[in-house]
């Protein structure tokens, strides 16, 4: 298991410092409501040999804003747009319409902050995303309980091109476990302090955690 399986989000408004973690990995996702670079930056990311997942998660721009963001960021080179999976139709159909164009390919997430669904919910999600024939389908949910986890990773076994995992503390073993049961790829933060989620693993631990895990399985 290589530094392909994860995906470094990229989250500190500094342009330096984002260059050098996108430089060093081979996927990184640009949170696009927490940095805010210049076209120019922009294209000197987009330039590099790393694939980039571009997205969008406040609410404080309308659509309207979201879409002109995110088609620039489609237009000077992102690989990937994330689109979250409620969000309202138009603007799916539109950003869809307008990166198929472009030869971008979608992520449809689905983030639940609060709880984890039942099991058939969470499948009637990924079916519902399917339609959209996406690159990936990222689902992503609170563990209060072993159960959720549990519930979140058994998704794998019936589904593909799926990235699942629960946030929060309890949930943090989940994002360790998915590379091992399907998943292409992690979410990480660039390092100890900068993470953006729940439970996000900085890269240089899991990768302790990854290569451990390798070693004793060789070893067995």
């Amino acid at each position: 298991m290589t530094e392909n399986k994860f995906c470094v989000t990229l989250s500190e408004n500094n342009f330096a410092a984002c260059y050098q973690a996108a430089k060093d990995t081979k996927l990184a996702e640009l949170r696009l409501d927490l940095i805010h670079f210049s076209d120019h930056e922009l294209k000197q990311l987009f330039a590099l040999k790393t694939k980039f997942i571009a997205t969008y998660r406040s609410e404080e721009k309308n659509d309207t804003e979201k879409k002109d963001l995110l088609k620039k960021v489609i237009d000077l080179g992102t690989d990937y747009i994330d689109i979250e999976i409620d969000s309202n139709t138009d603007f799916q159909k539109d950003m869809l319409k307008y990166a198929k164009k472009r030869n971008c390919q979608i992520i449809i997430s689905y983030h639940n902050f609060t709880t984890t669904p039942a099991l058939s919910e969470l499948q009637k999600i990924i079916d519902a995303g399917r339609k959209f024939n996406p690159w990936k389908i990222k689902v992503v949910t609170m563990a209060d309980t072993e159960q959720d986890i549990a519930t979140v990773l058994s998704l794998y076994r019936n589904n593909t091109n799926l990235i699942a995992f629960c946030m929060g503390e309890k949930g943090k073993i989940s994002r360790l476990a998915s590379l091992f049961l399907g998943a292409e790829f992690t979410y990480v933060s660039q390092e100890q302090g900068k993470e953006t989620a729940p439970g996000q693993f900085d890269k240089a631990t899991i990768e302790k955690l990854v290569n451990i895990i390798n070693a004793e399985t060789k070893i067995k």
